[in-house]
């Protein structure tokens, strides 16, 4: 049974679909999230979850990225301001990449090691070994 195979490049309906989300600000305020830009072009907002402690609970953000620099569990037991956290981010220096990749988080968690003289082939197997980008 012949099976047709496609040789051209598929059409994308809208022309900005490669950049879509692309671009994120990152906020240090609440009033820094609601000017944020929101164009096709620009994803969520990245906001500290520190700065998330600061918030009124009644401040809605909406869609953002928290950028973890405190423990998680701090977050949870705050009632700090309304928001979606679409993703979670975490640095992670060599001795912290194993608590940073066993991180529980209502979303997806995105795990940026810290290079200094580590061996990037075996941080990346770590990091593929426990299911987590």
């Amino acid at each position: 049974m012949p099976i047709p195979l496609t040789l051209g490049v598929p059409h994308r309906p809208d022309p900005n679909a490669l950049v879509a989300g692309l671009l994120q600000p990152f906020c240090a305020d609440a009033p820094a999230v609601q000017a944020a830009p929101r164009a096709a072009e620009y994803g969520p907002p990245v906001v500290l979850a520190s700065t998330l402690l600061t918030l009124p609970p009644t401040e809605n953000l909406g869609r953002i990225v928290v950028r973890l620099d405190i423990d998680p569990d701090e977050l949870r037991a705050s009632s700090a301001g309304n928001y979606e956290a679409v993703r979670f981010e975490v640095d992670a220096v060599p001795e912290h990449l194993a608590d940073a990749l066993g991180l529980r988080l209502p979303s997806p968690l995105v795990v940026f090691p810290v290079f200094d003289a580590i061996d990037v082939a075996e941080t990346a197997v770590t990091i593929v070994t426990a299911h987590r980008t």
